[in-house]
C-alpha cells in the first residue's frame, strides 16, 4: 500500500507524539487504504474515508478542520498522495457524513462514552442482523448492545 509515503511525512513536519501515526492510525491506514492525514508538530489527525471511517472518526476530524491546526494535509488514496487544504479536507468530511447509510448518524450519536462506536462497515452489519431478526420476529440488540458485544476483547 506504500505507507512509506506518509511515513515520510510524518517524519518531515512531526517533532512530537509520532507514535500517534506509528501506533494508533497506521494500523487502521493498513486496513483502510484511503484517508485524509492532518500533520502537525504535536502528531497526526486522520479522516479514514474506507473500512475504518466512522462517526467518531468523523465528529473528529470536524474539530480538528474547524481549529485550522494542521501544518499540512493530505489524501492518501491507495498508494497516491494529494495535498489537501482545509477546506479541502472539510468537503471531503461532508462528502464523507453524507454517504453514510440511512440512519447511522442518528444512532451513532445515541452511544455513550463506554460504548464502542462502530464503523460505517459494522453498521451494516448491524442493519442486516436487526433486518434479518424483525424478519422471523426474533428479539435483537440495540446498536450499542450489538456493537459492545462484537468488540469485547474476550
Amino acid at each position: 500500500m506504500n505507507l512509506e509515503l506518509v511515513d515520510a511525512l510524518v517524519e518531515k513536519y512531526v517533532k512530537h507524539y509520532k507514535d500517534d501515526w506509528y501506533k494508533i492510525d497506521r494500523p487502521r491506514a493498513e486496513k483502510d487504504g484511503t484517508f485524509v492525514i492532518s500533520l502537525r508538530d504535536t502528531g497526526v489527525d486522520c479522516l479514514f474515508l474506507g473500512n475504518e471511517k466512522s462517526y467518531a472518526n468523523m465528529e473528529w476530524a470536524d474539530a480538528c478542520y474547524d481549529s485550522e491546526r494542521a501544518k499540512k494535509i493530505y489524501l492518501f488514496d491507495n498508494g497516491k498522495m494529494k495535498r489537501y487544504t482545509h477546506d479541502t479536507a472539510r468537503k471531503c468530511l461532508k462528502q464523507a457524513k453524507d454517504t453514510c447509510p440511512e440512519g447511522y448518524w442518528d444512532e451513532c450519536s445515541r452511544l455513550t462514552m463506554q460504548d464502542f462506536c462502530p464503523t460505517v462497515k459494522q453498521y451494516k452489519e448491524y442493519v442486516k442482523y436487526r433486518n434479518k431478526q424483525i424478519h422471523y420476529g426474533l428479539a435483537f440488540e440495540t446498536l450499542a448492545e450489538w456493537t459492545n458485544a462484537q468488540m469485547m476483547p474476550y
